[in-house]
């Protein structure tokens, strides 16, 4: 737990504005339109679409974070995460 609560949450993966990292499978997937791209340290994977995923995933970005992006905050996406 954080100071503000728990620092994961589960959402609706369809809910969630592109740039929100999620969880499964014991990896972190960047959320950019119909794909989840799979993130490493040497960069992010190919990607998978989002129907390979539950309809629930942990949400490993911040809910304020997530509220930003849904506001129309538009992230800088690294070039592997085409």
């Amino acid at each position: 737990l954080g100071p503000d609560g728990p620092r994961t949450h589960l959402a609706p993966l369809g809910s969630l504005p592109d740039g929100t990292v999620v969880e499964h499978d014991d990896t972190f997937w960047l959320v950019r339109g119909e794909r989840l791209h799979a993130w490493t340290f040497g960069g992010y994977r190919a990607a998978r679409p989002r129907s390979e995923f539950p309809t629930d995933v942990v949400v490993r970005t911040p809910r304020a974070n997530v509220a930003t992006l849904r506001a129309g905050f538009q992230p800088a996406y690294h070039p592997t995460a085409t």
